[in-house]
C-alpha cells in the first residue's frame, strides 16, 4: 500500500516478521526501539538482533510508567537483553537516531549541533563505562552549544546566558538550567511518591 519509504519510522515494533524487516530493509525504513516497556507489558520486544546493522535504530525510553526511569536504564536493559557489545548501545543513542531522523546530531564532526556530555570514569573503555552512568557522574551536559546541567563548579560558564536551579541529586550538588522548581511541583501533583532531586537555595 506504498506505507513505507525511507521517512517512515515504526515505534516498538514487537510484532514485526521476517517479511516485514525485510520491507523495512528494501524501503529504507527505521525502528524506534523501547525494550523495557515492551518487556514490562507485553513480555517480548522486537527482534532487533535481525536487525542491527541493517535496519536504522533509535532507543527510546517510551513513557517512564512503563519503561526506564532514564535513557542512562535503558541503555542497560537493552543491552541484557540482547546481549549487545557497549559500542553498539552507545549508537542507538547518538549516531543512529541522528541519521534516521535527518537530525545533524549524533557525531563530533565540525558543522554539527554540538549535544554532548563529559563524565568521568576510571574505565579504560568509554563505551563500557558510559553504560554504568547516572545522572551524578555526568560532569556536564551540552545541547545546542548551551550548557544546560553538570556538577555545580561550571555553573559560572551559564552566567548571563541562562538562570539555574542548584540541586543535589545522588548525593551530588549540580546545576540545571530551565524553570525545574515549577516542573517538581507538576511532578509532584501527578506522582507525589517519586524520589526527586532536592532543590538548594540559590
Amino acid at each position: 500500500m506504498n506505507g513505507l519509504n525511507r521517512r517512515t519510522v515504526i515505534i516498538h515494533g514487537i510484532g514485526l516478521s521476517g517479511e516485514d524487516i525485510a520491507a523495512m530493509l528494501s524501503y529504507g525504513s527505521g525502528l524506534v526501539w523501547c525494550p523495557a516497556s515492551n518487556l514490562y507489558l507485553f513480555g517480548k520486544t522486537a527482534p532487533v538482533e535481525k536487525m542491527i546493522g541493517k535496519i536504522p535504530i533509535a532507543l527510546g525510553s517510551d513513557s517512564t510508567l512503563t519503561g526506564s526511569i532514564s535513557l542512562f536504564d535503558e541503555m542497560r536493559v537493552a543491552r541484557k537483553v540482547k546481549q549487545l557489545a557497549a559500542r553498539c548501545v552507545v549508537d542507538l543513542v547518538t549516531s543512529e537516531p541522528g541519521k534516521m531522523l535527518c537530525l545533524n546530531k549524533g557525531e563530533i564532526r565540525r558543522g554539527a549541533s554540538a549535544d554532548f556530555l563529559m563524565f568521568q570514569s576510571d574505565n579504560s573503555d568509554p563505551f563500557e563505562a558510559s553504560l554504568c552512568l547516572s545522572a551524578k557522574e555526568v560532569r556536564y551536559l551540552w545541547k545546542n552549544a548551551e550548557l544546560i546541567y553538570g556538577d555545580i563548579e561550571f555553573a559560572n560558564l551559564t552566567t548571563g546566558r541562562r538562570s539555574f536551579t542548584r540541586i543535589v541529586t545522588e548525593g551530588r550538588e549540580k546545576f540545571l538550567t530551565g524553570n525545574f522548581p515549577h516542573l517538581v511541583e507538576m511532578i509532584k501533583r501527578s506522582a507525589p511518591g517519586l524520589d526527586l532531586p532536592q532543590i538548594l537555595p540559590k
